[in-house]
This record gives C-alpha cells, sequence and structure tokens, in this order.
C-alpha cells in the first residue's frame, strides 16, 4: 500500500494522499475518488528508527477506486502491482492496516 509520512505543514489529509500516490506510483487520482475508510492509531503503529526516535503514526486510510497512469514504483519500493485480497503476499509490512482494508471491503459489499 503506497503511503508517506510527508504531510506538510498545513495540508489537508486528501491533498497528501494525492501527493503521495504520485510520487510513490506514479498514478493520478482525483479528490473525488478518495473514499475515507478510517483512521489508524495506536500502538500497532509504533515506529522505532535505528537513531532510537520512537514515533507512534495516526494513518488515515483512503480507498481509491479509479486512477489514472502506468504504475511504476520508485527507489523507496522494491515492487509494485495489485493483488486479490485472498491472494495476498506473506510477510505485509502493514498487516492492522490490511486488516482495516478487509473488514471495509466486507461492509461494503453488505
Amino acid at each position: 500500500m503506497p503511503g508517506g509520512c510527508r504531510q506538510e505543514l498545513g495540508e489537508r489529509f486528501q491533498d497528501t494522499v494525492i501527493k503521495e500516490v504520485k510520487e510513490e506510483t506514479n498514478l493520478d487520482v482525483k479528490e473525488e475518488d478518495l473514499e475515507l475508510i478510517d483512521i489508524v492509531s495506536g500502538t500497532s503503529r509504533r515506529n522505532d528508527y535505528p537513531n532510537g526516535d520512537v514515533v507512534i503514526n495516526n494513518i488515515v486510510l483512503y480507498c481509491i477506486r479509479n486512477y489514472s497512469g502506468e504504475l511504476k514504483w520508485n527507489l523507496e519500493s522494491k515492487e509494485m502491482k495489485f493483488f486479490d485480497l485472498g491472494n495476498l503476499p506473506e510477510n505485509q509490512n502493514d498487516p492492522d492496516l490490511i486488516e482495516t482494508y478487509k473488514n471495509f471491503i466486507k461492509k461494503c459489499k453488505r
């Protein structure tokens, strides 16, 4: 899942999402195509950095159903592609976010 920790001072979440998706995937997203899933916070979002810093990130998770452009990754990514929810790779970096997304999709199908 593309994401980033670089929200500029005063920047709206929606603008940050659009910017980060473009930077990390080369895909273009419009604000009207963003659907808020949840705000995820707490100890599952703890990151310990090599320099000793410890942070708890607050994640604003969006579903993007429409986009344009060609999927390409940058230097931050090893590989990038779309996966079926029933066939996700093992060893995910953000299992809590993936579970939040799966729960969101289940609710949408009702």
